[in-house]
């Protein structure tokens, strides 16, 4: 059959022709009532006409009528195929305008092939149909316009429901679009906040000298950038697996290393925390690293795995060594700054009493003069006098250990001085020992050059002692050494500037360092008995700091010691300041002279020994007293002698007393150590000398022969 089929909507048209076709029929295709006339002019007769209802420009009752009203196709069978018009009275209506069968949508394709044969056999069987009128009677005008217009309303009515849904749904998919809108903006700025957090972490693991490491449960390894960059591993060439990276570990370390990294296989830990000394492929030095990881457990079917850092922590491991050496010398600096103050005070006491017993036993000296030489006394008085002055000279040493002895300083060539040191110590040397001698520098050095001999006496001593029997090299080296700021890490205690450096090191036994935190403390000795007092390193000490110096030490058992020293050098030479001579045996011509002295043993024993010297003296313990005595007849005392250190008053205090109503007094100073004093400083005051004690009687005769010189005028004070 050849089948016309007139259909607005795409999909239906397209089924019904497949499914016409397919049974063995022809198809004419219309999307609308004229289409479909149109195709009747100019094409012929069809068999059927299957026509849609509801269509554009003309629906299916239009063309229906339109065909009745042509002769040529008033009996051609017209079924009408709806799913718009459904009601009985459009059925009614349909079939009042010629259409031979009405079908509502949906209807199977076979049943609806079925429907149009028996409609084409019905119409063959039947009498022509006469065609209807050219006008269409008044009640199916009224009837197709209630229609339309029903269907118009439902249309109308969908069409604002539509219309309320299309609204909804451009409301919803406003809502949604803006809330689409809203998460892609979150998801951005989270996006873009884990690219900086990501990026911040970077930078921060780069400062902080920190890479990350994953671990799995075969023992693989996986490395961050950081953490290749960290340890010097080029590109992806890095160690897969901690076996591996061992490796590159200091040998003292791998073992310690293996076994915490052992422990991540066999998850006998969870957590691990590790210190190493690692060598960078390729590189020299060693880097201290924190290796940290933990057990990250699994989940599911994932397996557990470890998680870590790695992270650079030489320079904190080196600041942290450089602040305990600086703690250890600040708490050995304020040990020796006690024991200095200690060792001072003691030596203030003793220079007092070693006064009175050197004076006392030249006292006796004096009186015992008519008895024989052979005489016993004679010995005993010597003896007396000879331990007096080596207390003296022990005294010295302590004072010197703590800074309080009165020394003068002048700019000397340091390495005459080494000279002249080194062949005073050569005298206490045994043969064996062997001495090699560098000096590469003239720089010269505010110093006082007997404290110089004693240090390099001491120190050659002690590595001669530390070599014995067996003998050995010393070897003594001075140079230049230039300070700045950049250099002065290691030698905190020195300011920047130009220094002499004294080395002197030996073959001996060496020193751990249990002995090496002990050596300059006074009184500590690792000799026997009576082989030693304990001072000759503390005094070295002392005299280094009073110089503004350094004194280090380096020692290793069975490898030697080596002392450095560190001297401030000065900018230029200045001749050394002439030295007065000095008679050590004038007589007084009986002038009255005033001892004050708030020691009584002192007082006493100088105004015997200015008895012994032909003086008229007068000892006061009191310093009022003494300054009531000389106000009431100032002109009687042809000087005075006065302590340094007295009660309530200094000596220095005392003079200016004298000197307010008599400024030509003559005033010598005498001091038991010169913490703030000493002779130039003295001088500069106006004294006419100042004696250390304990004083001889010859320097104190000395003294006054000196002071009691008549003076020009312009020397007048």
């Amino acid at each position: 059959m050849n089948i016309l089929v007139t259909e607005d909507n795409p999909q239906s048209l397209y089924l019904l022709e497949q499914f016409f076709r397919a049974r063995g029929h022809s198809v004419w295709s219309a999307t609308n009532g004229r289409e479909g006339f149109d195709l009747l002019t100019t094409r012929g007769l069809p068999d059927a006409v299957v026509s849609d209802a509801l269509m554009p420009l003309m629906d299916g009752f239009e063309f229906c009528t339109l065909v009745r009203k042509d002769q040529r196709f008033s009996s051609l069978p017209f079924i009408l195929y709806t799913a718009t018009y459904t009601a009985e009275s459009d059925e009614r209506f349909a079939l009042s305008i010629g259409v031979d069968r009405f079908v509502v949508k949906p209807v199977d394709p076979d049943q609806l092939l079925s429907i149009v044969a028996e409609v084409v056999a019905a119409v063959k069987t039947r009498p022509p149909r006469e065609a209807v009128p050219s006008h269409p009677d008044r009640n199916q005008l009224q009837e197709y316009t209630r229609m339309v217009l029903v269907k118009l309303e439902d249309k109308l009515l969908e069409l604002s429901k539509a219309n309320a849904a299309l609204s909804s749904s451009e409301e919803a998919i406003r809502s949604l679009n803006e809330k689409l809108v809203s998460t892609v903006q979150r998801l951005e700025a989270e996006i873009d906040g884990h690219h900086r957090s990501i990026e911040l972490l970077r930078m921060a693991q780069k400062a902080g000298g920190i890479g990350c490491w994953e671990c799995n449960n075969e023992g693989s390894v996986h490395w961050t950038d950081e953490a290749r960059a960290l340890l010097g591993y080029p590109g992806t060439c890095d160690p897969s697996s901690f076996g591996n990276f061992i490796g590159d570990i200091a040998p003292d370390d791998r073992a310690r290393a293996a076994e915490t990294f052992g422990s991540l296989s066999l998850r006998t830990a969870r957590t691990i925390d590790l210190e190493v000394r690692f060598q960078s492929p390729g590189q020299a030095q060693f880097k201290q690293l924190l290796i940290c990881g933990a057990l990250l457990p699994g989940k599911a079917a994932q397996p557990a795995r470890w998680l870590g850092i790695v992270q650079d922590i030489t320079a904190r491991t080196e600041a942290e060594t450089k602040r305990q050496r600086l703690e250890q010398q600040l708490y050995r600096s304020q040990k020796m700054e006690a024991l200095g103050n200690l060792a001072g005070g003691i030596a203030h006491d003793f220079n007092n009493i070693l006064t009175a017993i050197l004076g006392h036993a030249e006292l006796l000296r004096l009186s015992l003069d008519q008895l024989p030489p052979t005489d016993p006394a004679h010995t005993s008085i010597s003896e007396i006098a000879n331990a007096g002055l080596r207390a003296r000279e022990i005294i010295k040493q302590i004072l010197t250990f703590s800074r309080r002895e009165s020394i003068e300083r002048r700019a000397v060539v340091f390495s005459k001085v080494i000279e002249d040191a080194l062949r005073l110590a050569r005298s206490t040397l045994n043969k064996n020992n062997k001495v090699q001698l560098s000096l590469l520098t003239e720089r010269t050095v505010i110093a006082n050059e007997s404290q110089i001999q004693q240090i390099m006496l001491n120190l050659c001593t002690n590595a001669a002692q530390a070599m014995a029997p067996a003998g050995g090299t010393i070897t003594i080296t001075l140079t230049d050494l230039d300070i700045d700021m950049s250099t002065t890490g290691s030698r905190p205690m020195l300011s920047p500037g130009p220094y002499v450096r004294l080395s002197v090191a030996d073959t001996g036994a060496g020193m751990t360092p249990a002995i090496m935190e002990h050596i300059f403390e006074p009184f500590y000795t690792t000799k026997s008995p009576g082989e030693g007092t304990g001072l000759g390193l503390a005094v070295v000490h002392g005299i280094v700091q009073s110089h503004e110096g350094m004194i280090g030490v380096e020692s290793t058992p069975g490898g030697g010691t080596t002392f450095t020293l560190y001297f401030p050098a000065a900018p230029t030479l200045s001749n050394p300041p002439p030295h007065r001579a000095s008679s050590a045996t004038a007589d007084g011509k009986g002038q009255q002279v005033l001892v004050v002295d708030d020691e009584p043993s002192v007082a006493r024993t100088c105004a015997q020994l200015l008895q012994q010297m032909n003086y008229r003296p007068t000892a006061i313990t009191d310093p009022n007293q003494a300054r009531e005595l000389f106000a009431q007849n100032p002109r009687a005392y042809a000087a005075v002698i006065v302590d340094y250190l007295m009660p309530r008053v200094t000596g220095l205090d005392l003079a200016r007393s004298f000197w307010s109503t008599r400024p030509d007094l003559p005033v010598i100073l005498v001091a038991g150590f010169g913490a703030q004093m000493d002779a130039t400083r003295a001088r500069t005051q106006g004294f006419a000398d100042f004696l250390p004690k304990p004083f001889t009687t010859a320097s104190l005769s000395a003294a006054l022969t000196a002071a009691l010189q008549p003076k020009s005028p312009a020397g007048v004070a």
